[in-house]
């Protein structure tokens, strides 16, 4: 679906989705708003049913009580710092892809605007024993030290009160493995930093 000016973003994300072989979730900026919203509990956990579905995960429900939604989870908030971390399992068929190689994002609520996510992505080697889903610490840290950075000049000069922070593209087993090694790893760069 196409104009003379303006490609649908939603039929070139499903299409790059198709010929990259990604797994993509379309999040306009209209949605996310009203998920930040008073009252956008169930938008939110719509959006995080549909990734968690369309990622194999096996947890498929995700509810926030109405009463303490916007005290917890208030998107505006320039206390409560968001962040988002993603690690790829491979899937050795594709063959377009390095198998040695793993793609690794992150996205947190460090932009000017009330509700404004940043994203990043990078490749890092996969590790000897490693789960395939577990975030190379060194990059892990540098990150992290990113965010805070972006945090302290965009979005407030004090230290964010709370930090929440989603793990994405876990198995069950990942999970643990990473309950044991990421976040050990994860608490300590946030008190480095």
């Amino acid at each position: 679906e196409t104009t003379k000016e303006r490609v649908n973003p939603h039929t070139a994300l499903k299409l790059l989705e198709q010929s990259d072989d990604i797994i993509t979730q379309h999040v306009t900026e209209k949605i996310a708003i009203k998920a930040g919203d008073r009252g956008g509990s169930e938008t939110l956990a719509n959006i995080v049913r549909k990734t968690n579905c369309k990622l194999g995960g096996l947890n498929t429900k995700a509810s926030f009580s109405e009463a303490n939604f916007e005290k917890n989870f208030g998107l505006s908030s320039n206390t409560t710092l968001y962040i988002g971390l993603f690690c790829t399992n491979v899937i050795q068929d594709i063959g377009s892809m390095d198998s040695s190689l793993k793609v690794a994002a992150w996205s947190a609520n460090v932009g000017r605007v009330d509700g404004q996510f940043v994203s990043d992505y990078w490749y890092q080697r996969r590790v000897e024993g490693d789960s395939n889903a577990i975030l190379n610490h060194s990059h892990s840290e540098e990150v992290i030290k990113h965010i805070l950075k972006e945090w302290s000049e965009k979005r407030s000069q004090k230290a964010p009160s709370k930090i929440i922070v989603f793990r994405n593209g876990l198995t069950q087993a990942e999970l643990e493995y990473s309950q044991d090694q990421e976040v050990p790893h994860f608490v300590e760069h946030l008190k480095k930093s």
